[in-house]
């Protein structure tokens, strides 16, 4: 299961370790996923789709990684999702990450992580799914409210759409797009649906732009 670390004394110095760890430390908190064990995303195409992207989106505004709710990982605060996300690219570069948390926005940190003036950590292509199953996890498990919207979204196919990504989206539905932002949310869900009623630490949202 995903780190769900309480505030700590951090310091601005102190390194997330999952975005240090080797790729043989990291784990899924959601194990293994049965709609893309052969290398291609798996829909049940019968069930009702729900598109989402913006983070102002008043009632789908949380699936977006730029939606304003901090999470707590690895010892670390992270105003979003896409904070860690992006930080966790650069394991040789610690300063680097640590701008990336002080982003004052999530936009501001996907750029930063979109820059190749740093090199990216070795085996970014093989973690980075963890890397984001352990953020999307963090949200939905650290906050109680975000859990209950998520789970309001019942058996929907959830489908992240835009033309800027044919990894995280769908590429602007053309067939093209994984939908892996999706699909993790989903993942996010089903597990939701299997628990008891969750007792998270109920934090403030934080005033981050997105």
């Amino acid at each position: 299961m995903a780190s769900t670390d309480p505030p700590a004394s951090s310091t601005d110095e102190t390194v997330s370790a999952a975005a240090t760890a080797p790729s043989s430390l990291l784990s899924s908190p959601l194990g293994d996923d049965p709609m893309h064990d052969d290398g291609h995303t798996h829909y049940d195409v019968s069930a009702p789709v729900v598109y989402f992207y913006r983070c102002q989106d008043a009632q789908l505004g949380h699936l977006s990684n730029f939606y304003a709710s901090a999470i707590y990982l690895d010892g670390e605060r992270w105003p979003t999702t896409e904070h860690y996300f992006q930080a966790a690219k650069f394991t040789d570069v610690p300063n680097y990450q640590r701008e990336i948390r002080l982003a004052s926005t999530p936009g501001k940190a996907a750029r930063m992580g979109r820059s190749r003036a740093h090199p990216l950590r070795a085996d970014w292509e093989t973690v980075k799914e963890t890397i984001m199953e352990r953020a999307v996890f963090a949200k939905y498990t650290q906050h109680a409210n975000l859990a209950t919207q998520l789970l309001a979204t019942g058996s929907s196919l959830l489908v992240e759409h835009t033309f800027n990504d044919v990894y995280w989206a769908d590429g602007g539905g053309d067939g093209r797009g994984l939908n892996r932002l999706g699909v993790i949310l989903m993942r996010v869900h089903t597990w939701l649906l299997q628990q008891p009623p969750p007792s998270p630490r109920r934090g403030k949202r934080s005033h981050v732009d997105c």
